[in-house]
């Protein structure tokens, strides 16, 4: 990938801080960084500074999930309820609750209350996920309901996912993040990725017209759906982790038929997989998930079939989609959009 004009594009676009990894063909992983992770004190990213992966982080989530299920420890089409203890949905009378399938594909039936799953401040008083859940937070003023048969329309869902959370913590009698760190970070070397409770330099700030937000960095305590911290070379050895999967090497971190499930979808949803979307307009499949929150913005795509891959995250609102932002000309200029 073409990469001696970047800092150019990013000063024409202002973009504070920028990194990225990339594979082409199935070759070894490159990256690229530049920028500062705080442009008032003018500290430079590198390939070990960590960006806040905002709803990237529900692609980690159906990882780890399909991770489990490969395990033999964990079913994908459960009815959630059967796992949740603490909280449990209120299940219409026409209807099951959702499955770990239908959440992870946003088809649970959930619709999130407006307002929700908002940047919050550090000094707010903690809660749990089932408080969460119960609408008894600043976070979430309405409790979570199915509001939609499941399986039937598709609704993008911050709850749907920290329905998942609540289910594993319940199941394992574990924290989320501990169990992430054992079945994820830890087997595949993401040693710079972490949760907000963990959060540790180098990180970068996040910032609006170059200047950085009032916070710095936001706080989203729902690690499920938007909470994670992580460097594009750390994303990529999970998308590689993926692709090996696929492959059905047998070595992998999942077996293929359960990787498998990541890039498929199901009634009649063709565009979502488990915490992806789904493109097949050119034949094979290319999955992507978007990050876009306070003050970051990213971008993960593959093509498995290709070996193409490509994880970019920058420390700046655009305020425009990614496609249409910075990271769209990236994007663009990869193997994946040539």
């Amino acid at each position: 990938m073409k990469t001696d004009d970047i800092e150019e594009l990013m000063l024409s676009n202002g973009i504070t801080g920028f990194s990225m990894a990339y594979m082409e063909a199935g070759h070894s992983l490159q990256s690229f960084c530049a920028g500062y992770g705080n442009q008032v004190i003018r500290t430079p990213i590198d390939s070990s500074t960590a960006f806040h992966a905002c709803s990237v982080s529900k692609f980690v989530t159906a990882f780890l999930v399909l991770t489990l299920v490969s395990k033999d420890k964990l079913l994908l089409d459960a009815h959630v309820n059967d796992l949740l203890c603490k909280w449990k949905l209120e299940e219409d009378t026409y209807y099951n609750a959702p499955t770990l399938r239908q959440l992870l594909q946003h088809q649970g039936g959930i619709i999130d209350p407006e307002h929700s799953f908002p940047a919050i401040p550090f000094d707010s008083a903690s809660f749990s996920t089932a408080e969460l859940l119960e609408g008894t937070t600043i976070a979430c003023a309405k409790r979570i309901v199915t509001e939609q048969e499941p399986g039937t329309a598709f609704s993008y869902s911050d709850a749907g996912y920290m329905i998942v959370q609540l289910a594993l913590e319940d199941t394992y009698r574990q924290p989320f993040n501990a169990l992430m760190k054992r079945y994820v970070f830890d087997p595949l070397g993401m040693k710079d990725s972490y949760y907000h409770d963990s959060l540790r330099h180098p990180f970068a700030y996040g910032h609006q017209n170059l200047n950085p937000i009032p916070s710095l960095y936001p706080y989203y305590p729902y690690d499920a759906a938007c909470g994670l911290w992580t460097t594009p070379i750390d994303a990529m050895k999970l998308v590689v982790a993926l692709h090996e999967s696929l492959k059905g090497y047998s070595s992998a971190i999942i077996d293929k038929k359960d990787a498998e499930e990541i890039l498929h979808s199901n009634s009649g949803i063709s565009y979502a997989g488990l915490g992806v979307f789904l493109d097949t307009t050119e034949g094979a499949v290319e999955y992507s998930a978007l990050g876009w929150g306070e003050g970051f913005q990213c971008l993960l795509a593959g093509k498995p079939e290709q070996g193409d891959a490509l994880m970019c995250m920058i420390n700046t609102d655009p305020g425009k989609h990614q496609m249409e932002s910075f990271l769209g000309d990236i994007y663009k200029r990869s193997s994946l959009g040539s």
